[in-house]
């Protein structure tokens, strides 16, 4: 969690030098992609769509994290929870929640396994972030 939080401090530097939250998250992707952020994690992308900011993850998931993830919700409930409170927690992600809450954009975590393929999304929808 420490390493996607210093992921995020990077891409809230990245914000203070832009215009627009577009620009930010375009000049954050150029950053941040190709960033480890530990435990076998690598940030493939940070794109926006319609609802969300979106970080592309790949994972070495050695031990199939991804799908078992996706047969368990209630684990990926519990790893939304702990990301929120982290994030809320966190005094150096309150500007990118109040950047997102500002632009109406949740945050999204989409994980591919390497291994096998499978994509895990993790989804904070704008109105949690408040």
């Amino acid at each position: 969690m420490k390493k996607i939080l210093s992921l995020l401090l990077i891409c809230l530097a990245v914000v203070a030098c832009t215009n627009t939250f577009e620009a930010a998250v375009a000049l954050a992707n150029e950053k941040c992609a190709g960033k480890d952020l530990g435990n076998g994690a690598t940030v493939k992308s940070v794109s926006l769509d319609k609802d969300f900011l979106v970080y592309d993850v790949e994972w070495n998931d050695a031990y199939n994290e991804v799908q078992v993830c996706n047969e368990h919700p209630e684990i990926q409930e519990q790893m939304k929870t702990e990301m929120l409170n982290a994030f809320k927690a966190d005094p150096d992600s309150k500007e990118l929640i109040e950047l997102c809450t500002k632009q109406n954009k949740g945050i999204k975590y989409v994980y591919m396994s390497i291994n096998s393929g499978d994509i895990l999304e993790l989804v904070i929808k704008a109105e949690d972030l408040k």
